[in-house]
């Protein structure tokens, strides 16, 4: 189990949020009220940052993609130099599961594909022109 030091908070805090959590400021605002509200993190005041001894900070993004709504991520991966470490540095997850997408596509683009074979003139199967 990794434990955080002073030096390794200190140089996350100095480093601070990504720019582009900087610029939306009030939508990473808006999501950590509602997250509170709705129960899924505590609010704490900044100057309880210096009574928890292991306490690892993380800096903030906004993900945004054309068409789509803002997205606040928290970048795990970060390191604000080659002698701290991240989150994602000592994370195990060799006891995770495995992420499987299931069978469903697969499945459909067969039935797809045996419906070409067993109704070769069908128009409705055959897509060649």
């Amino acid at each position: 189990v990794e434990q955080s030091t002073w030096s390794n908070r200190e140089a996350f805090i100095q480093a601070g949020n990504h720019a582009s959590a900087k610029n939306r400021a009030a939508l990473l605002e808006g999501c950590a009220n509602k997250d509170e509200r709705n129960l899924h993190a505590l609010a704490l005041p900044a100057w309880i940052n210096h009574f928890v001894p292991h306490l690892q900070c993380t800096p903030m993004a906004v993900l945004e993609k054309p068409g789509k709504s803002p997205l606040p991520i928290f970048d795990g991966s970060f390191r604000p130099g080659l002698e701290y470490f991240s989150v994602n540095d000592v994370t195990d997850v060799s006891d995770e599961w495995v992420i499987t997408y299931g069978s469903a596509a697969a499945s459909y683009l067969r039935w797809i594909w045996n419906l070409r074979i067993t109704f070769p003139r069908n128009p409705s199967t055959n897509t060649s022109t």
